[in-house]
């Protein structure tokens, strides 16, 4: 499909996604005129949009209170914000003694022993990424809740600002200050390929702007949901991941994946 007929498609998407389901088919029929095809692939999406999985869903709290000290070694200093894996907090690292980000694992996803076991080898990719505008990957551990109840979390990098995403909200990026985020965003990809890494879930709210030595930098986050160029795992085998409006089409439909499904959502 030529990248005309998915811009088209594209525009379609956004314009009919704000619309009721009602009034969905009739704005696309009057659109898309005798064009079968584009109406189809449009719906789809649309469709593939109300059905997003539990990955890509609205923020959810946690089902269980999280202790002061995590695993006997990560003090629990602030609640930063919900999302689709879990909880995040700001910690600190007793026996290093850094600060580190340390993400609650949701019950559902841990109660399901194969989605598990896939995390846990995602999580070991993401480790392979080192670059500067990386987040780094530190672990996987278990912890107790007061409760008693076993949950997993995920340590990584803790980076103080605010997402691409807010930015944007603020208002229109100017393009001195655009362009070498674009730089560092683009080397962060370039640096996952070339670990044979694909993020797969790459978008502004998975940017990080922080303060560096000269200016302001990008730190692509999130690549414990990565997957390997050349992994044979079907997507189909737990929810889809993402967010539809950055996914490539070839994700979308299920197929195969490409560092340029990276790429795509760069764009």
């Amino acid at each position: 499909m030529d990248q005309l007929l998915w811009t088209r498609i594209g525009e379609l998407f956004v314009e009919a996604r704000e619309l009721s389901a009602a009034d969905r088919a009739v704005f696309l029929k009057e659109r898309c005129g005798d064009d079968r095809d584009l109406f189809a692939q449009v719906m789809s999406l649309l469709e593939a949009d109300d059905k997003s999985g539990p990955l890509d869903s609205a923020p959810t709290a946690s089902a269980f209170p999280v202790p002061q000290v995590v695993a006997g070694r990560f003090r629990i200093i602030r609640y930063i914000s919900e999302g689709g894996m879990g909880t995040v907090y700001e910690a600190e690292d007793l026996t290093l003694g850094d600060r580190v980000a340390l993400k609650t694992i949701r019950s559902d996803i841990v109660s399901n022993r194969r989605a598990v076991e896939r995390f846990k080898r995602e999580i070991s990719l993401g480790k392979k990424v080192t670059h500067p505008n990386v987040c780094r990957v530190h672990d996987l551990g278990v912890g107790r809740a007061e409760d008693g109840t076993e949950f997993l979390f995920l340590t990584m990098q803790f980076l103080s600002g605010e997402t691409l995403a807010s930015r944007i909200k603020r208002g229109p990026v100017p393009t001195s200050e655009a362009s070498p985020l674009i730089e560092d965003m683009t080397a962060a990809l370039s640096a996952a390929h070339q670990a044979d890494v694909i993020h797969r879930d790459f978008k502004s709210g998975n940017v990080m702007l922080v303060n560096g030595a000269s200016r302001v930098c990008a730190v692509v986050t999130d690549f414990g949901l990565a997957r390997q160029v050349h992994d044979d795992v079907s997507l189909t085998e737990t929810a889809m991941v993402g967010s539809v409006s950055y996914m490539a089409p070839e994700q979308i439909r299920g197929e195969a994946l490409t560092p340029g499904t990276d790429i795509y959502a760069l764009g």
